[in-house]
């Protein structure tokens, strides 16, 4: 009998923890909650489990690298790229790469990434100033 007890909770144990484990989305939702406080270092770390346990996610790459621009451009930049690599249309990520770019002098890059913006989004407002800053940063 006290086997059998012991098995039963053994297997309750095991249960629990297999039902406790957080998914990808949980530790997202967990890393954009701590981005809205301005908690960038735990978001960054929510972000990076995000991603250890679905490397696919170009949203958490995403938020990750608006985590990072504050701080180091060159992860930013790396994490927007990724998203873009993810998903070739994600407008928001060229955006943000090319402010990235763009606080880095880079003005090449940045006026590349605002314009594919406006490939994807004609009548983004926002690249469109974006872009002309841009140009009149790097002289034209």
């Amino acid at each position: 009998m006290k086997r059998t007890v012991c098995i039963l909770l053994l297997a309750c144990a095991v249960c629990a923890g297999t039902f406790a484990q957080k998914t990808a989305e949980d530790y997202f939702t967990s890393g954009n909650i701590h981005y809205e406080n301005n908690n960038f270092k735990k978001a960054i770390a929510d972000y990076t489990q995000a991603i250890k346990l679905n490397p696919h996610f170009a949203e958490a790459y995403y938020f990750r690298g608006n985590s990072y621009s504050l701080n180091d451009s060159d992860k930013a930049i790396a994490d927007f790229t990724e998203a873009i690599r993810l998903n070739p249309r994600y407008a928001e990520a060229y955006y943000n790469r090319g402010w990235s770019y763009f606080w880095i002098e880079d003005y090449d890059k940045a006026i590349a990434d605002f314009e594919a913006v406006l490939k994807i989004d004609p009548n983004n407002a926002k690249a469109k100033n974006a872009l002309e800053q841009a140009k009149k940063a790097r002289g034209n």
